[in-house]
């Protein structure tokens, strides 16, 4: 199965924001998160992070509606607002009710949130490109920008968040963990000898979206890497985009 993972927002345009954080730094966080967990039971593939899908299905720009009739499943993120704080909660929306939805909801809703449910739309770009190419496409509002209490969840738990949009994949579409034996993929950002140096960069990234960690020090060096990508040409598509964010990057197999 191949999944396209998109963070929404971006490339100029914040989206909603709240409590000290814009709508488009932290979809890129949690896409970061979701591509990793999502990558040990399918092949996933995430939308260039310094542009704007939204934009580019709008415009027929970046090669947008060829990516999404490529993949098999399309996942967009995003946070809700509200003009009272007191709403808080996460939601799926889609066109169409499944299985797939609710367990999303429930499962993501068990980190922390409140279960706001499915709900049906019309009205969104991007569910109804995926709609006239005929695949499955869902847009998962993680919580409430504007409520402190959704914010906190959602800050503190996004390797967990990103396990439960694994598992709802995993146990809908019976789908297997990847072999541990087959080759992966990293992409390596930097190097250091004192890992103070190394948090640095990393930090750096996480503001520009990218979701990096630091290796243990071997040969003198705490590495910085982002992903666990069987397929080769992944990462290299992540890598081009680390590098359009203004970072040297490269591809490792291990």
């Amino acid at each position: 199965m191949k999944i396209l993972v998109i963070a929404g927002h971006g490339a100029g345009d914040c989206g909603a924001v709240g409590n000290g954080f814009r709508e488009a730094d932290l979809t890129r966080e949690l896409a970061g998160y979701a591509v990793n967990a999502l990558n040990v039971i399918a092949d996933v593939v995430i939308y260039d992070t310094t542009r704007n899908c939204y934009r580019d299905i709008k415009n027929n720009a970046n090669g947008a509606k060829e990516l999404l009739k490529s993949v098999d499943f399309v996942l967009e993120f995003h946070l809700n607002s509200f003009s009272s704080n007191n709403a808080q909660g996460i939601e799926v929306l889609c066109k169409r009710d499944s299985v797939f939805s609710r367990t999303l909801a429930e499962k993501v809703s068990n980190c922390g949130f409140s279960n706001r449910g499915v709900k049906l739309r019309k009205d969104l770009l991007n569910m109804n490109y995926c709609d006239t190419i005929d695949k499955p496409y869902v847009l998962l509002e993680c919580g409430f920008i504007t409520n402190y209490h959704d914010v906190s969840v959602f800050k503190n738990s996004q390797e967990k968040i990103a396990q439960a949009i694994a598992q709802s994949f995993k146990v809908c579409y019976n789908l297997e963990e990847k072999k541990s034996n087959s080759k992966l993929y990293r992409v390596q950002v930097g190097a250091f000898a004192r890992r103070e140096n190394a948090e640095k960069l990393k930090k750096q990234l996480a503001t520009k979206g990218f979701n990096c960690f630091i290796t243990p020090k071997e040969d003198n060096f705490y590495r910085v890497q982002c992903g666990a990508f069987e397929s080769e040409s992944n990462a290299i598509n992540y890598s081009n985009q680390i590098k359009k964010a203004g970072f040297d990057a490269f591809v490792k197999g291990f």
